[in-house]
């Protein structure tokens, strides 16, 4: 009998180890753990201006990108979700929210997989009434017929647009 309570036991902790490394109680322990106010689901304006490109295949003179937001998680959470229906490479974003108040945002390129994947990344922190601050984004390009990783960098804008 106690054999057998010993291997339940195991097998027990052994299934919520395999259940926590894939991420099911992340949700749940985050909205319980960090409550914030900072950000919250809704519909957003998401613009990045190119300021800075290494390659030469993006304009590093300010262009504007301009995106439609949901952001989606549940309410006072330090995790959420964002994403871009209107962008082809960058559109699902996981964001987190810092004790200090910084929003933190990362994305894979989509479409590509393996070592040519993209990422990107931005920091933000509230500004009056929007999030204003830094990102950037790398990706494998073929410059002068050279495969290179490629790097723009970018003011970031989150504006909450549905109130």
């Amino acid at each position: 009998m106690r054999k057998n309570l010993v291997i339940v036991f195991l097998l027990g902790c052994l299934a919520g180890a395999l259940l926590a490394q894939h991420g099911v109680f992340d949700q749940r322990v985050s909205a319980q753990s960090a409550a914030q106010s900072l950000l919250g689901p809704g519909l957003y304006v998401f613009q990045n201006r190119l300021d800075r490109a290494t390659c030469g295949d993006a304009s590093g003179s300010g262009y504007v990108n301009s995106y439609v937001a949901a952001v989606n998680g549940i309410p006072h959470s330090a995790t959420m979700q964002m994403a871009l229906p209107d962008s082809t490479y960058w559109p699902t974003w996981e964001l987190g929210i810092t004790p200090d108040g910084h929003i933190l945002g990362v994305s894979q390129q989509a479409g590509v997989t393996g070592p040519d994947r993209g990422d990107s990344h931005f920091d933000l922190t509230l500004t009056g009434e929007q999030f204003t601050g830094r990102g950037a984004r790398s990706y494998m390009s073929t410059v002068n017929g050279v495969r290179r990783r490629c790097t723009v960098e970018f003011d970031t804008l989150l504006r909450r647009i549905d109130r």
